[in-house]
């Protein structure tokens, strides 16, 4: 019985050290993995996740809040709004990954094919210089407050300088406030969550038009947390 029993521990310390050793090996690669999953099946996985354990609102606090510190001051813009947006639209996470809208790279493909007279201001003339590869670019949503890429006309400013970094944020902060600017002066948060992610006030039925029910509440529990911390 002795014997039997020694050789079902030796037999469980080879899993867990076979396991182990999968699990460390999974870890290692992961940067590899994720870049594997994503030119593979065109996911947007992020390389750098979260830790288990760490909050998603601290998270965001540790890869966004020193940047978004100058931004605010530079625009005037609520600190806590921002971080709140950032955990809203991205979790946090840094790099933020990108979010690709195939309804709006066809609206895109129409307004070029001179099918469609424009869109959201975006006229023919205003595409004819972009492949179908810029075309999808501009159909993807960016960076932490995830802008839309055809914004980037609308801004005049590259493509490239609204994907991420400390001028990223900058574009970011001016597009808010030239679309909503007057409920962010005004504190009025609410109408600002819902006007970033639905593109009008928060509805007087008192029915949100975002994505998520509750992704108004959340934004403002978010903020709470950050003027309190």
């Amino acid at each position: 019985m002795r014997k039997r029993k020694g050789l079902k521990i030796k037999r469980w310390t080879w899993i867990l050290a076979v396991v182990a050793l999968a699990l460390g090996l999974i870890y290692s690669s992961r940067y590899y993995l994720v870049k594997w999953m994503n030119e593979g099946f065109g996911l947007s996985l992020q390389v750098n996740a979260r830790p288990i354990g760490i909050s998603e609102q601290e998270w965001c606090r540790r890869n966004y809040e020193e940047e978004f510190q100058i931004v605010a001051n530079e625009e005037g813009v609520s600190l806590p709004y921002l971080l709140a947006l950032a955990v809203l639209e991205c979790g946090g996470e840094r790099p933020a990954g990108s979010r690709f809208e195939p309804h709006i790279y066809k609206k895109l493909i129409r307004v070029k094919e001179g099918k469609r007279e424009d869109f959201e201001g975006i006229k023919s003339v205003d595409l004819e210089n972009f492949n179908d590869d810029e075309l999808r670019q501009l159909a993807t949503s960016w960076g932490p407050f995830q802008l839309m890429g055809y914004q980037c006309i609308k801004l005049d400013v590259d493509l490239t300088d609204i994907i991420d970094g400390t001028e990223a944020y900058r574009i970011a902060c001016k597009w808010m406030k030239k679309n909503y600017g007057t409920y962010l002066e005004s504190n009025r948060f609410r109408d600002a969550f819902h006007m970033h992610n639905a593109g009008s006030p928060f509805p007087e039925s008192g029915v949100a038009q975002t994505h998520s029910r509750d992704y108004v509440p959340r934004g403002l529990r978010y903020m709470k947390y950050f003027s309190n911390h």
